[in-house]
């Protein structure tokens, strides 16, 4: 019984998940990211700090230091 309950459940999150229209997607996109015209780009210069993060830090290391970072990026 508990199998079927769990298949049920799946079922109707996959098909709530599908119902969303392109437009849907569009406004969200819009909301989210400003616009599918905006272009964010990472500066040459971070990419050695970037790098080193990879090497040194753990996974929560790493998100603590791009969320601390400046200037990780620009928006265009």
């Amino acid at each position: 019984m508990t199998r079927v309950l769990l298949l049920l459940v799946l079922i109707a999150c996959a098909t709530a998940a599908g119902a969303q229209t392109r437009e849907q997607w569009i406004e969200w996109g819009e909301r989210v990211h400003g616009g599918f015209g905006t272009l964010y780009r990472i500066p040459l210069a971070v990419m050695p700090r970037m790098a080193e993060w990879n090497k040194t830090l753990d996974a929560p290391g790493r998100y603590d230091a791009v969320m601390a970072a400046e200037a990780l990026y620009t928006v265009e």
